[in-house]
């Protein structure tokens, strides 16, 4: 049900005013949208499988209303965005596990292993003074 909250939040986010619907801006939606994959990402066990349901909302649409050629490519499109979106913070989300366990090797992991191994650091390590190299 936590993933449902990330939606009543966003759907909480529109009010009437005026007699007419105003939402939020295009910058406001995005990261909404955005906090709301990162969370599904960071979430304990299978909670990424959420991030499939709008793949379903256009193909919802071609369901009731019917199938054309020109919805059917607006269609696979959104899927397409969605999909790489949603990888798209997939790998920074990666990318930022990656470092944050190699800091923990570089604070306390590495003086586990035996004394020829203390002086060492992380790849990450290494590949970041590397850049910093002139």
């Amino acid at each position: 049900m936590a993933q449902y909250a990330a939606l009543a939040d966003l759907a909480s986010k529109w009010h009437v005013s005026h007699d007419r619907y105003v939402a939020m801006g295009p910058s406001e939606l995005y990261y909404a949208i955005r906090h709301w994959v990162d969370r599904q990402w960071r979430a304990p066990g299978q909670q990424s499988k959420v991030l499939l349901l709008p793949i379903a909302i256009p193909f919802l649409a071609i369901a009731m209303i019917g199938w054309s050629p020109g919805f059917g490519a607006i269609a696979l499109g959104w899927c397409a965005l969605w999909t790489g979106f949603v990888f798209w913070r997939g790998w920074l989300y990666f990318k930022e596990a990656c470092r944050e366990g190699d800091r923990r090797f570089d604070r306390q992991g590495k003086f586990r292993l035996g004394r020829e191994y203390h002086d060492t650091e992380s790849a990450t390590a290494a590949a970041e003074k590397k850049r910093r190299k002139p």
